[in-house]
């Protein structure tokens, strides 16, 4: 499945003489991979001593750019490409067998501008998991509706199959297709531009809810002001971040409608504050604490930088905060109104003292994994004070996005507890 092809297209470069002397045949696969197969006569860019240089990786990978069309006429443009080369070492001649492009872009949309109209672009997304709905639900009910622009989201075929193959296997794989309508002034390139950066902060706030980032490798202009357009303006592409964390593995956090109140509470803010506030940062230190295949150390490295990332840019904003961790996680904690009582009592390394933080019940296992504090420290006290930990991590980053006056929405989201799985 991981192989199968999504789409393929035979390219024919530009600047062949007979029609037929450079041929690229392109497939998008379910994986998100872009590869292309040359037959025919295409000549490499490099010399042998650079391309030579590129596999030993004495010379930096050259990245080489491609134009031709389809046979349907359609132009297209093949970016940041590696090529595969073969060498003949008796005549010095070279040929390309194959290339691996980063993006494809197929273009036989009209010049003119896009003014006044609603225009529809189709992304196919790897590792996206519908809502939890406990009901039926309209297929047009959007995952996301602004006055500039509305989102909706739709399984594809197979999707509860796909679902398990990426838990069994740890790979990506596509699972839906996400559709963005939005009227803005431009032509096709603009639209796209502006819809991938008005999807971007969605799929990163998906990416914390259900543990795995959501991406993009295949985005269609397909409707303009509600009808079909007679044109191609399609992107193959794979620039958008592949983080797997937990592949669905590590069970759901939302329930019900969970996604979409976070989304509606969580979206404007992340567009305003997300470079003052380093939340992809955080979210991404997240995503890495949840892999499997990682050491529990490695996990417990990763939630305490998440953590304190976010403490760091809280701590900026107000000079009265100390300049210890202790001091910064404490004020993030109680900033976001985050119980704590309960994952210092699941914590096994917690001593409640007066002179102990309970917001950072976490410290003896963090500074144990990062700064080699102790001689040794029990697994099972690591496992328990990394439950505890994500949780909170999981408290902070709701609490950071959730409206205190709508909270009655949620169903599971603000609800969040340790559990002990060490003999799972």
């Amino acid at each position: 499945m991981f192989n199968d092809a999504i789409t393929t297209e035979s390219v024919l470069l530009d600047g062949d003489t007979d029609g037929e002397s450079g041929v690229i045949d392109l497939s998008l696969t379910e994986s998100g991979d872009i590869t292309g197969d040359v037959t025919g006569d295409v000549e490499p860019s490099e010399t042998a001593e650079e391309s030579l240089g590129q596999v030993t990786g004495s010379q930096p990978p050259q990245f080489d750019e491609f134009r031709g069309e389809t046979r349907d006429g359609v132009s297209v443009m093949l970016e940041k490409v590696i090529t595969s080369t073969e060498f003949d070492g008796r005549d010095g001649t070279a040929q390309v067998t194959g290339i691996t492009p980063s993006v494809v872009v197929f273009d036989s949309a009209p010049d003119d501008a896009f003014v006044g109209e609603d225009v529809t672009i189709e992304f196919d997304v790897m590792n996206f998991r519908t809502p939890n709905t406990w009901f039926p639900q309209p297929d047009d009910t959007p995952l996301l509706d602004r006055d500039e622009f509305s989102i909706q989201s739709h399984r594809v075929d197979g999707f509860e199959e796909r679902m398990q193959q990426i838990k069994e296997y740890r790979r990506s794989l596509r699972t839906a297709t996400v559709t963005l309508t939005h009227s803005v002034n431009g032509p096709v390139d603009i639209q796209f531009d502006h819809a991938s950066c008005t999807l971007q902060p969605a799929m990163w706030l998906i990416a914390f809810v259900q543990g795995v980032f959501p991406a993009p490798v295949r985005a269609r202009i397909t409707a303009v002001d509600g009808d079909a357009v007679p044109w191609t303006y399609e992107r193959w592409m794979t620039t958008w971040r592949d983080d797997i964390g937990h592949a669905f593995s590590g069970g759901r956090i939302d329930g019900a409608n969970d996604v979409r109140v976070f989304l509606d509470h969580g979206y404007d803010r992340f567009v305003e504050r997300a470079d003052q506030y380093r939340y992809k940062r955080c979210i991404s230190w997240y995503l890495d604490a949840m892999l499997r295949d990682r050491t529990v150390n490695s996990r417990i490295a990763s939630i305490a930088a998440g953590m304190e990332v976010l403490a760091e840019r809280y701590a900026a904003h107000d000079e009265t905060v100390g300049s210890t961790t202790a001091d910064k996680i404490r004020n993030l904690v109680t900033s976001l109104d985050v119980d704590v009582i309960d994952l210092a009592a699941f914590s096994e390394t917690f001593e409640d003292t007066p002179d102990g933080t309970r917001e950072y019940f976490y410290s003896n296992s963090r500074n144990f994994v990062l700064h080699n504090e102790r001689d040794d420290m029990p697994f099972d006290n690591l496992f328990t004070d990394y439950e505890a930990a994500i949780t909170l991590f999981r408290r902070v980053l709701v609490n950071e996005f959730a409206l205190d006056e709508e909270r009655d929405r949620y169903t599971s989201l603000l609800d969040l507890s340790p559990t002990d799985q060490r003999f799972e």
